[in-house]
């Protein structure tokens, strides 16, 4: 029931996901603000056509993908991957630079469309045996491969001879892909993304005003705004279960309870408080959740059009949010979400997103799928310049220490900000069953955000399928 369950659901997004790519937002949850963003600032860079060169270069690449063995003798890894756009280009450029560094493998990466429509396909081609080597999955997406077994275990590969080992990666960006009780490592982070706060500060400046630390002061920083005529409203976020789990982190947690079968958050205070807090904005009209379609365009309009003073959002948009507050002339920078005061001390919370790498438990050429991997992890070539380009932030003390990372955080001062908040990341809301109540979740913030319900009201509307939904899953971290 559990796998029918899981396979049906990553089935399911695959049609909502599609639109994220296409700039909505996606209206199944599963960490999809993290893909949807990502994705849609991906789809924005793919404005400008492909040239004749990229095609054939595409043709090439397919031609490799369908035998073992390219044109010149060497043996193929085949890599699906979700980038598109310049992140595509900056991937491709990853992969040509590891196959001319040496001639016994051929890296062919083909894109297969957003980290939904690739899981959904790759658990079907591997039943037919025509699955890839490796995969670039969504951190949301990663338990959907390991809780069908079809994941390589990446542990026996990281030597200190490899120079790729677990304890070089930032905890909170590996740690939930570790199955402890099988000691096995499903999938390695690639990309990093968390949210964070875009500030418009010639508002704020204006209206002589500070970044608010807290919620709290979120919320009565927004009603100055609001009351000052400096803009419409205070602030807007996305309606996604991303932001559900930042919120109650933020406010001390736990999402579920310690058996992993119920919501403790329903019963412990922190929902009715936080989303309490946002619902009263919502009536002041001092806080605007982003619409259920075109999402991210429309909150980007918003922030960069003076409507609002701050936009939360992944810290994987901020080519995109930079790029437009330019060409609306709106100085912005980056901050970090508001807080809690718990105890007399401010508690900070953010969850992850981003990309990871899997290598797949039915790929024949294992050693050369460990090689690339080992190319991006310890080549500055690799994932170091990936990151570098894109905006995602470092995922081990290796790629955080290359040259080239070391200059972005000298050259961007909003990136340097974000990647400090890596200490603030919390994982544990991130339990097996969490893709599948996801959706659940959604409709909760719906309900509150759109409908101006009760949040607990809301919540009890949706526990008794939360509730079976967990009890499938038997309480598996």
């Amino acid at each position: 029931m559990k796998k029918n369950r899981v396979l049906a659901m990553t089935l399911a997004v695959v049609t909502a996901g599609s639109l994220a790519a296409c700039g909505s937002t996606n209206t199944a949850g599963v960490q999809s603000t993290a893909a949807a963003t990502e994705e849609t600032v991906e789809s924005s860079a793919a404005a400008s056509s492909a040239s004749a060169d990229a095609a054939a270069a595409d043709s090439s690449a397919a031609s490799d993908a369908a035998q073992d063995t390219s044109d010149d003798g060497r043996t193929v890894i085949n890599f699906w991957h979700s980038m598109s756009g310049a992140n595509e280009e900056y991937l491709n450029t990853m992969i040509d630079t590891y196959n001319q560094s040496q001639d016994k493998y051929k890296v062919v990466g083909t894109f297969q469309g957003d980290y939904y429509s690739s899981a959904a396909k790759v658990v079907t081609d591997i039943a037919n045996g025509t699955g890839p080597d490796l995969i670039q999955m969504g951190s949301g997406q990663v338990v959907i491969l390991s809780q069908d077994d079809v994941t390589e275990n990446l542990l026996p590969y990281m030597t200190e001879d490899s120079g790729v080992t677990y304890d070089d990666f930032y905890p909170g960006f590996i740690q939930d892909y570790y199955d402890e009780a099988g000691q096995k490592l499903n999938a390695l982070p690639m990309g990093c993304s968390t949210p964070v706060l875009y500030v418009n500060t010639d508002i704020l400046k204006k209206a002589g005003l500070e970044v608010p630390k807290t919620w709290e002061e979120m919320k009565d920083t927004c009603q100055k705004l609001k009351d000052g005529g400096y803009c419409d409203f205070g602030f807007t976020q996305p309606r996604d279960a991303w932001y559900f789990w930042m919120m109650i982190e933020t406010y001390g947690g736990p999402v579920f309870s310690d058996d992993n079968l119920s919501l403790a958050c329903a019963d412990n205070g922190t929902l009715d408080e936080s989303f309490g807090l946002l619902l009263d904005m919502i009536k002041a009209d001092t806080f605007r959740p982003g619409p259920q379609s075109d999402s991210s365009n429309t909150m980007q309009g918003w922030f960069t059009g003076g409507q609002c003073a701050f936009l939360i959002n992944s810290i994987g948009a901020l080519s995109g949010v930079r790029a437009a507050c330019e060409e609306s002339g709106v100085n912005m920078e980056v901050a970090q979400i508001p807080g809690h005061e718990i105890d007399g001390t401010i508690h900070y919370a953010v969850p992850y997103g981003g990309n990871t790498m899997v290598m797949l438990k039915s790929s024949e050429n294992k050693d050369g799928a460990w090689d690339f991997m080992k190319f991006m992890y310890t080549n500055d070539a690799g994932v170091a310049t990936f990151d570098y380009n894109t905006g995602y932030l470092a995922c081990s003390n290796t790629i955080m220490n290359t040259s080239i990372m070391q200059k972005k955080a000298t050259e961007d001062a909003d990136w340097e900000r974000a990647n400090g908040y890596v200490d603030y990341v919390v994982t544990d809301y991130l339990i097996e069953a969490v893709g599948d109540v996801a959706q659940d979740i959604t409709e909760f913030m719906d309900a509150v955000f759109y409908d101006q319900e009760d949040p607990h009201t809301a919540i009890e509307e949706q526990l008794p399928d939360i509730n079976e939904i967990l009890k499938e899953h038997e309480g598996r971290s």
